[in-house]
């Protein structure tokens, strides 16, 4: 047996080969544009305009508030003209976006606070925490040599 055959048994489904014989999966990878777009969600009594829906996922986010004409123009709006608009940085544009699915897919928007990362964050911690040891024990030993000198 080849040992190489098992990398080749990802295949496309037969269902696939059936329907479409002659489309390869770069011409596959081009449909999902014209898949329909989610409908948009009627405001609800928990966020029944933009400026609350704003104002409850936090982070600040209601100073976007006056760049949305209405509640379908802030729920159609593309990510490409959220960039436009001038909803800077990246960072707050997938916040932004990330809670429109969510509300879409019926989760009430409360905030998230930002993580906020300490000693230089979790893959860096012991080494941050070490450097940082080191360094107060040789403003220590400066201190100690320098009180000797004095006192001399």
């Amino acid at each position: 047996m080849n040992r190489l055959q098992p990398l080749f048994l990802a295949r496309r489904p037969a269902i696939l080969d059936f329907l479409l014989p002659n489309l390869n999966h770069a011409r596959l990878r081009l449909l999902h544009h014209s898949r329909q777009e989610r409908p948009a969600p009627e405001p609800s009594s928990t966020a029944p305009d933009v400026a609350t829906f704003l104002t409850k996922i936090g982070r600040n986010m209601i100073q976007h508030e006056s760049k949305f004409t209405d509640w379908k123009h802030f729920v159609g709006a593309t990510p490409r003209q959220l960039r436009d608009m001038g909803i800077e940085p990246a960072r707050d544009r997938r916040y932004l976006i990330d809670w429109r699915e969510r509300y879409r897919s019926g989760i009430e928007p409360t905030e998230f606070k930002r993580g906020r990362k300490i000693d230089g964050g979790e893959r860096r911690r012991k080494m941050v925490r070490f450097l940082r040891a080191v360094a107060q024990r040789q403003e220590a030993r400066k201190k100690e040599d320098q009180a000797a000198i004095m006192g001399n």
